[in-house]
C-alpha cells in the first residue's frame, strides 16, 4: 500500500524545480512568443533565396520590389482580398520603338509570342493557360508591349512558368507568323471601321506630323508586304531582353514565393546592356492645324488636340485637373454648359493620354450637322475662360473627387494594380501607387490656370472635322479658319464673362475632408437584410478601397414594353437622371460629383435601374440625390424633346460588333417577343412616348415599388440598410410581378443577308438557349468556354485556318429566354468558310466524342473566367440581381462555383443536342462593304 503522506521538503523542492523549469522554458520560447513578425522576417530571410541573388530590394507592408543582376524589375503585391492572381509581363517594345518601314511589329510579335509551340505534352501556352482555368490577354501601346494571365491563385506558378517558356521560348514557324500578319492588318481594317478609331488617329497622325503615332492607320496603310522573318526575330533579340522587361504580380500570394520563382526561372537570362527606354517624341507645334474628313457616319465629330507636358512634368497634375474639369463627368464644362445648358453639342469629352516624352489632350464633341461651326467656337471659348480665371472651389473639388474615384475603381482588381504599378515603375517610381490621391489633390486653382494659358493656344491646336458625306463641304484652309478663329474668340469670351457675371451662383455642399476610412483585407461574404414591408438588401462589406457601389433595379420594364412604345424604359430612366422635381440637372450633377459619386442608367432585359458608385465617406449625400430622383422626378417635355434627340443620335452610333449582331438577330430570335425589341426602340415608337405616357410608366413599374438592392463596398455589415427604410418600406410598397410568358422556340432555320456600313463583314449563327436560373445553365457556361475565346472553335477558325481576327461565342441568360450566339468578324470572301465552321464545330459536339482535354479546359476557364470577373463590382452587382430575379437566393450564388465544376461531359452533349441543332438557328451575314469610304481633304 503506498501512503498518501508527502514530506512538506519534498513539496518545496518539487514546486522549485516546476518553477525553474517553467521559466527556462519560457525564455527560451519567448522570441516566438511576443516577436512573431521578426521571427517570419528571419524565416523569410533563410528560406528565401532570391535575397541573395537580386541587385537590389526596396519593400513595404503590401509591396516588395527587387532588380535582379541581369537588370529585369519584379513587383509583387500581396492583395488577398480574391482568390485570383494577376501575373504582368511589360516589355519596353512599343510601338515606338518599330522600324519606320515595319509598322505593326510589336503586336506582331505579340501574336507570336502567345501562339507558341506545343509543349512536351502537346499544349500550346494557350491551351494550358485554359487547363489552368486562366484567362490571357495582351496589348501594346506607344512604350510596351503587355502579356497578362489572370489565374486563380493555387495555379499562379504553373501560370508563371507558362508565361516564361512562351516569352523566352517563341517559335518563328512562318506558317503561324504569315496568319498572324494577314489577321493583323484586318484587326487594323475593322478598327478603322469605328469612327471614333479612326478620327482619333486621324488627329494624332495631324497632331505630330507622323503616320506612326495613328498605329491601325499605319498597319492598315502599309505596302511593305509582309515582315521579313529575320526582321522579326531581330526585334524580338533587341527588345526582349531583362533590362526591358518589368514582371508584376498582384494577388493572392506571398511575395517571397513569387520572387523565388521568378529568380528561378529568369535570373539566368543573359543581361544585353540595352538602356530600355523607348524611343522619346517631343511634341512641338508652332501653327494651328486642320483638316477635314467625310466618311459615312450619322453625325460630325469634331476633335481638338493640344500638346502638353510628359508625366514626368509638374505640370501634369494640373492638366489632369484641367481635364476633368472639362470634359470628365456630367458636371464638366462641356456636358453640364455646351450640351445641357446650351444644347450646342450632342456629348463631349476630354482625354488626357501619354507617352514616352510626351502628353496629348484630346477634346471630342459631336454635334449637329447646322452646329458645326457654333460648336467649335463654343469649346475654344470654354477653353479662353479657363485661362482668364482659375476654376471655383466647387470646379476643384469635383474634379478631385472625379479623379480618385476613377483611380481606386481601377486598381479594385488584382489586373488593375498589378498595371497600374508596372505603370509607375515605367514611369520612374512605383510608389506613387500610393501617392496618386495626393498628387491630385495638391493641385490648386490657379495651377490649373497657369496650365490653361501656357497650353490651350491655338498655335498648339489641331482640329479636326470628321463629317457626313451629306454635310456639304467648304473651300476651307488651316490659315482661312485660324483667321476665322481668332477674329471671333476674344469678342464670344468677353461676352460670355460678361453673362457668368449676371449668373446665380447655386448651392452646393462641400463635402468634409477628413476621412476614417481603414484598409482591411479580410473577405467577407455576401450578407442578406430584410426590412419589414420593404426590399430585400444584399451586402458584401469589402474594405479594400474607400468606395461603395450599389445596385437599384426594377423587374419589368423593357419586357413589359410593346411595340408601340419599345424604348419608353430607356427614356424614363434618362429622364429619372436629369434632376429632379425639386433640383435642376445643372445642380443634381454637379453636387452628386463633388461627393466622387456617379449614377449609370441600366436597361437589362428584364429589369432596369441605376447602378450608382460614390466615395464611401460621402455616401449619404450621394444617396439622398438618388432617392430624389427616384421619387421626384420631372417628365418635362422640354427635356422629354432633347433626350429623344440624344437617344436617336446615339442609336446611329457604332455599339460594338456584338451589339451588332444581337440588333440583328434578336427580332427573328425571339419572334415578337419582347426580347426582339432593342432597348432605345424605333423612330416610331419613340415618337409615341410622351411626359404623360412618361408618368404613366414609372408609376406601373417604379413608384411605391420593391426595388432589387445590391451593395458591394466600404460599409459596416448591414448598416446601409436603414438608409432605406424610409423611402423604400411601407404597407404601400409591392412587388413587381413579372410575365409568366416565355420566348416561342424557333420552328426551323433562318437566313439574314444584309449590306453593311463597315469594311468588314459579320457573320454569326445564333441559338435560342435556356433562361436564367435554368438546370441546364451552368451547362452552357460551360459550353461558351470550350467554343469561345481560346477554345476549340477560336483555335479552328482563327489560329488554325486564319479564318476571322476577332472571333467569340456568347452565352446570354435571360429571365424568360436565352441566347447562344458564335459570332466573327472576318474579311469579305471569307463570309462563307467562317459559317462552314461554325456549323461543322457545332455539329461535331453532337455526333463526336469531347477530348477529355477540351472538357476539362472548358469546366476550369467557366470557374475561373467566374472567380476573376467576381472582383468587379458591377459584375457581381449585376450577377447577384439577376439571380434574385430568377428566384435564388443568396446561396444560389454563392454555390455557383460548385455548380460549373459538377458539369459532367454528358451534360455538355446533352445541352448541346437540345439547344445547338443547326437546323434550328438563325446563320446572319452582314457583308462588308471592302472600303472605307473616307475622303480626306487636307489644309494643313
Amino acid at each position: 500500500m503506498i501512503s498518501p503522506y508527502i514530506p512538506r521538503d519534498y513539496m518545496r523542492v518539487m514546486n522549485r524545480f516546476r518553477l525553474i523549469f517553467a521559466c527556462t522554458v519560457f525564455f527560451i520560447f519567448l522570441p516566438w512568443l511576443v516577436q512573431p513578425r521578426f521571427m517570419h522576417a528571419v524565416a523569410d530571410s533563410g528560406q528565401d533565396p532570391y535575397r541573395g541573388l537580386v541587385k537590389s530590394l526596396d519593400e513595404t507592408p503590401f509591396v516588395t520590389k527587387a532588380v535582379l543582376s541581369n537588370g529585369m524589375t519584379v513587383i509583387v503585391n500581396e492583395h488577398q482580398i480574391h482568390p485570383v492572381v494577376s501575373i504582368q509581363m511589360f516589355v519596353k517594345a512599343g510601338i515606338l520603338d518599330e522600324p519606320s518601314d515595319s509598322p505593326g511589329l510589336a503586336r506582331l510579335l505579340s501574336a507570336v509570342v502567345n501562339r507558341s509551340e506545343p509543349d512536351e505534352a502537346g499544349g500550346s501556352l494557350r491551351e494550358n493557360i485554359r487547363m489552368l482555368g486562366a484567362l490571357l490577354d495582351s496589348s501594346t501601346d506607344w512604350a510596351h508591349t503587355r502579356f497578362e494571365i489572370n489565374v486563380p491563385s493555387q495555379q499562379w506558378k504553373k501560370a508563371l512558368q507558362a508565361q516564361f517558356t512562351a516569352l523566352t521560348g517563341t517559335s518563328f514557324d512562318p506558317g503561324p507568323v504569315e496568319i498572324e500578319q494577314r489577321l493583323l492588318r484586318e484587326e487594323a481594317l475593322g478598327h478603322l471601321d469605328n469612327a471614333d478609331v479612326f478620327v482619333r488617329e486621324s488627329l494624332l497622325e495631324l497632331g505630330f506630323g507622323s503616320l506612326r503615332m495613328g498605329e491601325w492607320e499605319s498597319i492598315a496603310g502599309s505596302d511593305a508586304g509582309p515582315v521579313p522573318l529575320e526582321k522579326l526575330k531581330a526585334f524580338y533579340k533587341r527588345m526582349y531582353v531583362p533590362e526591358r522587361m518589368i514582371l508584376a504580380v498582384s494577388g493572392d500570394v506571398r511575395a517571397g514565393d513569387v520572387l523565388n520563382e521568378a529568380v528561378s526561372l529568369y535570373g539566368n537570362l543573359e543581361a544585353s546592356g540595352s538602356r530600355g527606354q523607348a524611343n522619346a517624341v517631343k511634341g512641338v507645334q508652332r501653327n494651328f492645324r486642320y483638316r477635314r474628313i467625310n466618311g459615312h457616319i450619322p453625325m460630325p465629330h469634331l476633335l481638338f488636340g493640344f500638346h502638353v507636358p510628359a508625366v514626368d512634368s509638374g505640370d501634369y497634375p494640373a492638366m489632369e485637373v484641367l481635364s476633368a474639369i472639362a470634359g470628365l463627368g456630367n458636371g464638366s464644362i462641356l456636358s453640364a454648359r455646351l450640351r445641357d445648358g446650351k444644347g450646342t453639342i450632342l456629348d463631349g469629352s476630354a482625354d488626357l493620354s501619354t507617352g514616352p516624352g510626351f502628353g496629348y489632350l484630346t477634346i471630342r464633341v459631336r454635334t449637329a450637322p447646322d452646329d458645326i461651326d457654333r460648336s467649335e467656337i463654343a469649346v475654344l471659348t470654354e477653353l479662353e475662360l479657363l485661362k482668364r480665371t482659375a476654376p471655383t472651389d466647387v470646379d476643384m473639388e469635383r474634379a478631385w473627387a472625379q479623379l480618385e474615384r476613377m483611380y481606386r475603381s481601377r486598381i479594385e482588381t488584382v489586373s488593375g494594380r498589378a498595371r497600374m504599378l508596372a505603370k509607375f515603375e515605367s514611369q520612374g517610381d512605383w510608389k506613387r501607387i500610393d501617392r496618386r490621391i495626393s498628387e491630385i489633390r495638391n493641385v490648386r486653382a490657379e495651377d490649373v490656370k497657369r496650365v490653361a494659358a501656357k497650353y490651350l493656344r491655338l498655335e498648339n491646336c489641331s482640329l479636326i472635322e470628321y463629317l457626313p458625306f451629306e454635310v456639304e463641304s467648304e473651300n476651307r484652309t488651316a490659315d482661312s479658319v485660324r483667321k476665322t478663329l481668332e477674329a471671333l474668340l476674344t469678342a464670344a469670351a468677353d461676352q460670355e464673362e460678361i453673362l457668368r457675371g449676371k449668373e446665380t451662383v447655386l448651392a452646393i455642399e462641400m463635402p468634409e475632408s477628413k476621412t476614417d476610412f481603414k484598409f482591411s483585407s479580410i473577405r467577407y461574404s455576401f450578407k442578406t437584410a430584410s426590412i419589414l414591408r420593404g426590399p430585400e438588401i444584399y451586402i458584401l462589406e469589402d474594405h479594400t478601397a474607400p468606395l461603395i457601389h450599389m445596385g437599384l433595379f426594377y423587374p419589368g420594364g423593357r419586357l413589359a414594353e410593346t411595340e408601340n412604345n419599345a424604348g419608353i424604359t430607356d427614356l424614363m430612366i434618362r429622364m429619372m437622371l436629369q434632376g429632379s422635381q425639386d433640383r435642376s440637372a445643372y445642380r443634381f450633377h454637379r453636387q452628386l460629383e463633388v461627393y466622387g459619386g456617379q449614377i449609370e442608367p441600366v436597361v437589362a432585359d428584364d429589369f432596369f435601374g441605376f447602378y450608382f458608385s460614390i466615395i464611401s465617406k460621402n455616401f449619404e449625400g450621394g444617396f439622398n440625390l438618388l432617392t430624389e430622383s427616384v421619387l421626384k422626378p420631372a417628365f418635362n417635355r422640354d427635356t422629354l424633346d432633347r433626350q429623344k434627340q440624344l437617344l436617336r443620335q446615339e442609336r446611329e452610333l457604332f455599339h460594338g460588333w456584338k451589339k451588332l449582331v444581337e440588333e440583328t438577330v434578336d427580332p427573328v430570335l425571339f419572334g415578337g417577343f419582347p426580347y426582339s425589341r432593342q432597348a432605345w426602340g424605333t423612330e416610331a415608337s419613340i415618337q409615341n412616348i410622351t411626359s404623360d405616357s412618361l408618368n404613366e410608366w414609372y408609376d406601373r413599374y417604379v413608384k411605391n415599388r420593391k426595388p432589387v438592392v445590391v451593395i458591394v463596398g466600404d460599409t459596416e455589415g448591414t448598416s446601409l440598410a436603414s438608409y432605406f427604410v424610409r423611402h423604400f418600406s411601407g404597407s404601400r410598397f409591392l412587388t413587381t410581378g413579372i410575365s409568366d410568358d416565355f420566348a416561342k422556340p424557333l420552328e426551323g432555320r433562318e437566313t439574314i443577308e444584309a449590306p453593311g456600313k463597315e469594311r468588314m463583314s459579320l457573320v454569326s449563327v445564333a441559338f435560342q438557349a435556356p433562361p436564367a436560373g435554368d438546370y441546364d445553365c451552368q451547362a452552357m457556361e460551360v459550353l461558351q468556354s470550350y467554343f469561345g475565346k481560346t477554345g476549340r472553335m477560336y483555335r479552328e477558325i482563327r489560329e488554325r485556318m486564319g479564318l476571322a481576327y476577332k472571333m467569340d461565342v456568347v452565352y446570354e441568360p435571360r429571365l424568360r429566354g436565352g441566347s447562344f450566339l458564335a459570332y466573327a468578324v472576318t474579311n469579305p470572301d471569307r463570309e462563307e468558310a467562317v459559317l462552314d465552321a461554325f456549323e461543322r464545330e457545332f455539329r461535331r459536339i453532337v455526333d463526336s466524342p469531347i477530348a477529355f482535354r477540351d472538357f476539362r479546359s472548358a469546366v476550369n476557364t467557366a470557374v475561373g473566367n467566374f472567380l476573376i470577373r467576381r472582383q468587379i463590382p458591377l459584375v457581381q452587382i449585376m450577377d447577384v440581381s439577376r439571380n434574385a430575379l430568377a428566384g435564388g437566393g443568396i446561396e444560389t450564388y454563392r454555390s455557383y462555383e460548385t455548380k460549373l465544376q459538377s458539369v459532367y461531359e454528358e451534360d455538355l452533349k446533352e445541352a448541346a443536342e437540345r439547344f445547338l441543332m443547326t437546323d434550328k438557328a438563325v446563320f446572319l451575314r452582314i457583308h462588308g462593304s471592302g472600303s472605307l469610304n473616307t475622303d480626306r481633304s487636307k489644309a494643313e
